[in-house]
């Protein structure tokens, strides 16, 4: 199997779109305009998160640096810097309005 029907496997399509939900329910609960965010952009933002785990920089950052020995020409051309920390911002997986009390740690 290839990376991506690995990835497919563990993170179908419906888990990416419950993100997607999520993520903008949670903007919106933060008086935040619409981020916006499509399963697409969710996906890229997960490849980027595993690349992290394979290049290790001090900063995430990093991968849009301006200098050839530290930028990473997939990832700044798959999503703005800018699009990336808004999803780390606003990355929600459960609803606020409904969290049962009992689970909260």
């Amino acid at each position: 199997m290839s990376a991506i029907e690995i990835f497919e496997k563990l993170i179908d399509t419906e888990i990416i779109e419950h993100f997607v939900v999520e993520t903008r329910r949670y903007a919106l609960f933060l008086n935040c305009p619409d981020p916006n965010i499509s399963t697409e952009k969710i996906r890229c933002f997960i490849a980027i998160l595993y690349v992290g785990g394979y290049n290790n920089f001090l900063s995430k950052r990093h991968y849009w640096d301006s200098k050839t020995d530290m930028k990473n020409v997939a990832v700044s051309e798959s999503m703005r810097h800018n699009r990336f920390m808004q999803i780390c911002r606003f990355l929600h997986l459960t609803n606020n309005i409904d969290i049962n009390q009992f689970y909260k740690f």
